[in-house]
């Protein structure tokens, strides 16, 4: 927050949102929305087939902008290089009637997504939206066309991207070295380098300190491996800068998750105008949840019908002779693959919490909120800096 007096005016900025204020001396304000907002959002795409990792060969893909602070989805879009209807008249070799065409791409299955990014950056950008930082993955034309266009644009490397990739690595080097054959090498390894990432500002001493031993305080003894494993930290160490402060596309993931739900990639849609509907439709389920469809149908003034009633969840109610159990759950992330940090729960005067010892690291986002933290130094969890008590997975659950 900014006051100057001499001109009058009071700048605040509130997640990423600035307002101009007027002071005119008696403690009244006027409010103007009319500056550009400069927002932080993230950026990924996905494509209705699967992928070999070398090979993109799908003829639709989409892809989702969804704001940092909100989680929800600002934009988005799809390429297509097929329309059933163009196709059939195509082959009857009959000139193509006119109809809702859904074929917007000639390219590449994989030059869809930096074109699409390009898209919504410059059709938010258009309608006021600045786009100050961006999350994406490490794709590098993706990001040159990019900075082709936004000269000022912030870019920052996914994490779980980052993970992957790494990960992949690993997976190839165990072709070559048993050591790493065992089911919980690779992941530990991949612990350390993460951890090593997020909490070091050098990276290359604490990196080559987390690769000492493996699981259970066994050596590493082969030489050739640790040559390999120095010279897979080096080539990550080379653009240390970037992996410093990473960014995140899980929101985007959970997003293609929800159109995987409605675009399942057993069956095609992209051929079709119900493709971009059945977008639509996830887009409304990733911002308002589940009630979206009840909602539509209350704005369209009909009623939600029998069929649809039963999609949703009937509020409970409870009564004085009732006995309940209310419990809550803190986890290492929003993923699907979190692990539970805390279970607590209370049933009249009975209270009970655990603290869980996790399998994978806390991400930041999850300890700024809960507060829990776990140091793979010590091997020890801490809530607000002191030290707290905890179990396995496995007890917590029975003692639950």
């Amino acid at each position: 927050m900014t006051l100057d007096y001499a001109n009058q005016h009071l700048y605040v900025v509130e997640q990423d949102v600035i307002f101009r204020i007027n002071y005119d001396g008696m403690m009244r304000y006027k409010i103007f929305t009319n500056l550009r907002v400069r927002v932080e959002a993230s950026f990924d795409g996905g494509w209705q087939k699967r992928g070999t990792g070398w090979q993109y060969d799908s003829n639709t893909g989409h892809a989702s902008m969804i704001g940092l602070k909100t989680g929800k989805v600002m934009d988005y879009t799809y390429r297509s290089r097929s329309c059933r209807v163009c196709e059939v008249h195509e082959k009857r070799k009959e000139t193509v009637s006119a109809h809702d065409c859904c074929r917007n791409w000639k390219g590449t299955s994989k030059g869809m997504e930096p074109d699409m990014a390009v898209e919504m950056t410059h059709k938010l950008n258009d309608s006021g939206c600045q786009i100050k930082v961006l999350h994406a993955d490490n794709d590098s034309t993706t990001t040159s066309r990019l900075k082709v266009h936004f000269e000022d644009l912030e870019k920052k490397d996914d994490q779980n991207h980052v993970k992957k990739g790494f990960s992949k690595k690993l997976y190839e080097l165990s072709k070559k070295y048993k050591e790493l054959k065992h089911p919980d090498v690779i992941p530990y390894l991949v612990r350390c380098f993460m951890y090593a990432i997020k909490e070091n500002e050098g990276l290359t001493d604490d990196l080559r300190e987390g690769y000492k031993s493996l699981p259970g305080g066994k050596c590493l003894s082969n030489d050739a491996l640790t040559s390999e494993l120095r010279e897979l930290v080096q080539q990550y160490n080379r653009r240390a800068e970037s992996l410093q402060n990473m960014g995140s596309t899980q929101a985007n993931e959970n997003f293609n998750q929800i159109v995987g739900s409605k675009c399942p990639k057993a069956r095609s849609y992209g051929g079709s105008s119900s493709f971009n509907s059945r977008l639509s439709a996830a887009v409304l389920q990733k911002n308002e949840g589940y009630t979206w469809l009840s909602m539509v149908n209350e704005a369209s003034e009909l009623s939600p019908g029998q069929f649809t009633m039963k999609q949703i969840p009937s509020s409970l109610t409870l009564s004085n002779t009732d006995k309940y159990v209310v419990f809550d759950l803190e986890t290492t992330s929003l993923s699907r693959n979190s692990d539970i940090t805390q279970l607590a729960a209370a049933s009249g005067l009975n209270l009970f919490q655990r603290y869980i010892m996790p399998r994978c690291d806390i991400s930041n986002e999850a300890s700024k909120i809960t507060g829990i933290s776990f140091c793979h130094a010590t091997n020890k969890m801490y809530l607000n800096g002191r030290e707290v008590e905890t179990c396995t997975i496995q007890q917590g659950l029975l003692d639950f």
